[in-house]
Protein backbone atom coordinates (compact mmCIF):
# COMPACT_ATOMS: atom_id res chain seq x y z
CA UNK A 1 0.00 0.00 0.00
CA UNK A 2 1.41 3.39 -0.93
CA UNK A 3 1.37 6.52 1.24
CA UNK A 4 -1.88 7.95 -0.16
CA UNK A 5 -3.68 4.62 0.18
CA UNK A 6 -2.58 4.39 3.82
CA UNK A 7 -3.82 7.92 4.49
CA UNK A 8 -7.17 7.10 2.86
CA UNK A 9 -7.44 3.92 4.94
CA UNK A 10 -6.74 5.93 8.13
CA UNK A 11 -9.40 8.46 7.09
CA UNK A 12 -11.94 5.69 6.42
CA UNK A 13 -11.18 4.07 9.77
CA UNK A 14 -11.58 7.39 11.55
CA UNK A 15 -15.02 7.80 9.98
CA UNK A 16 -15.90 4.20 10.90
CA UNK A 17 -14.81 4.71 14.50
CA UNK A 18 -17.59 7.26 15.07
CA UNK A 19 -20.14 4.66 14.01
CA UNK A 20 -18.70 1.96 16.28
CA UNK A 21 -18.25 3.46 19.73
CA UNK A 22 -17.55 0.07 21.32
CA UNK A 23 -14.44 -0.30 19.18
CA UNK A 24 -13.45 3.36 18.97
CA UNK A 25 -10.31 2.97 21.09
CA UNK A 26 -9.11 -0.14 19.23
CA UNK A 27 -9.73 1.53 15.86
CA UNK A 28 -7.92 4.65 17.13
CA UNK A 29 -4.82 2.62 17.91
CA UNK A 30 -5.01 1.02 14.47
CA UNK A 31 -5.17 4.49 12.89
CA UNK A 32 -2.15 5.62 14.92
CA UNK A 33 -0.17 2.58 13.74
CA UNK A 34 -1.00 3.34 10.10
CA UNK A 35 -0.05 7.01 10.46
CA UNK A 36 3.23 6.19 12.20
CA UNK A 37 4.01 3.80 9.34
CA UNK A 38 3.45 6.66 6.89
CA UNK A 39 5.85 8.82 8.91
CA UNK A 40 8.51 6.09 8.77
CA UNK A 41 8.40 6.41 4.98
CA UNK A 42 8.08 10.18 4.98
CA UNK A 43 8.76 11.99 8.29
CA UNK A 44 7.49 15.26 6.80
CA UNK A 45 4.07 14.00 5.74
CA UNK A 46 1.96 16.87 7.02
CA UNK A 47 -1.31 14.95 6.69
CA UNK A 48 -0.03 12.09 8.87
CA UNK A 49 1.32 14.62 11.38
CA UNK A 50 -2.01 16.48 11.49
CA UNK A 51 -4.00 13.28 11.90
CA UNK A 52 -1.69 11.92 14.59
CA UNK A 53 -2.23 15.18 16.44
CA UNK A 54 -5.98 14.67 16.18
CA UNK A 55 -5.78 11.08 17.38
CA UNK A 56 -3.54 11.86 20.37
CA UNK A 57 -5.82 14.77 21.24
CA UNK A 58 -8.83 12.45 21.14
CA UNK A 59 -7.01 10.23 23.64
CA UNK A 60 -6.36 13.35 25.80
CA UNK A 61 -2.61 13.10 25.21
CA UNK A 62 -2.31 16.80 24.54
CA UNK A 63 1.47 17.19 24.80
CA UNK A 64 2.09 14.46 22.21
CA UNK A 65 -0.69 15.86 20.02
CA UNK A 66 0.80 19.35 20.17
CA UNK A 67 4.23 18.04 19.11
CA UNK A 68 2.82 16.40 15.96
CA UNK A 69 0.68 19.41 15.08
CA UNK A 70 3.52 21.89 15.55
CA UNK A 71 5.67 19.81 13.21
CA UNK A 72 3.00 20.08 10.50
CA UNK A 73 2.63 23.83 11.13
CA UNK A 74 6.41 24.30 11.01
CA UNK A 75 6.38 22.59 7.60
CA UNK A 76 4.06 25.41 6.47
CA UNK A 77 0.97 23.23 6.09
CA UNK A 78 -2.14 25.39 5.74
CA UNK A 79 -5.25 23.36 6.55
CA UNK A 80 -8.44 23.97 8.49
CA UNK A 81 -8.11 20.75 10.50
CA UNK A 82 -4.48 21.44 11.43
CA UNK A 83 -5.37 24.81 12.95
CA UNK A 84 -8.64 23.53 14.42
CA UNK A 85 -6.69 20.69 16.07
CA UNK A 86 -4.11 23.13 17.40
CA UNK A 87 -7.01 25.04 18.95
CA UNK A 88 -8.50 21.90 20.52
CA UNK A 89 -5.14 20.82 21.90
CA UNK A 90 -4.49 24.31 23.24
CA UNK A 91 -7.76 24.09 25.18
CA UNK A 92 -6.64 20.72 26.56
CA UNK A 93 -3.36 22.33 27.61
CA UNK A 94 -5.28 25.21 29.28
CA UNK A 95 -3.93 27.75 26.77
CA UNK A 96 -7.20 29.49 25.95
CA UNK A 97 -5.68 32.61 24.38
CA UNK A 98 -3.59 30.47 22.03
CA UNK A 99 -6.67 28.36 21.22
CA UNK A 100 -8.61 31.44 20.12
CA UNK A 101 -5.78 32.41 17.78
CA UNK A 102 -5.78 28.98 16.12
CA UNK A 103 -9.57 28.79 15.82
CA UNK A 104 -9.68 32.26 14.26
CA UNK A 105 -6.95 31.33 11.76
CA UNK A 106 -8.70 28.08 10.86
CA UNK A 107 -11.87 29.92 9.87
CA UNK A 108 -10.16 31.26 6.75
CA UNK A 109 -8.71 27.93 5.58
CA UNK A 110 -9.77 25.05 3.35
CA UNK A 111 -9.80 21.44 4.55
CA UNK A 112 -7.66 18.76 2.95
CA UNK A 113 -9.93 15.78 2.33
CA UNK A 114 -7.50 13.43 4.08
CA UNK A 115 -7.17 15.33 7.35
CA UNK A 116 -9.50 14.95 10.27
CA UNK A 117 -10.54 16.97 13.28
CA UNK A 118 -9.89 16.40 16.93
CA UNK A 119 -12.93 16.69 19.13
CA UNK A 120 -13.22 18.59 22.36
CA UNK A 121 -14.03 16.34 25.30
CA UNK A 122 -15.37 18.83 27.80
CA UNK A 123 -15.61 16.10 30.45
CA UNK A 124 -11.83 15.61 30.33
CA UNK A 125 -11.11 19.30 30.94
Amino acid sequence: MDEIEKLKKARDLETESWKDSKNMERIGHEIIAILKDVLKQNPENVIALTNLGAMYSNFAKYDEAFDFLKQAKNLNFIDYNLYHNLGVVSIGLKREREAKKYFKASSTMETNELTFSAYIDFHAL
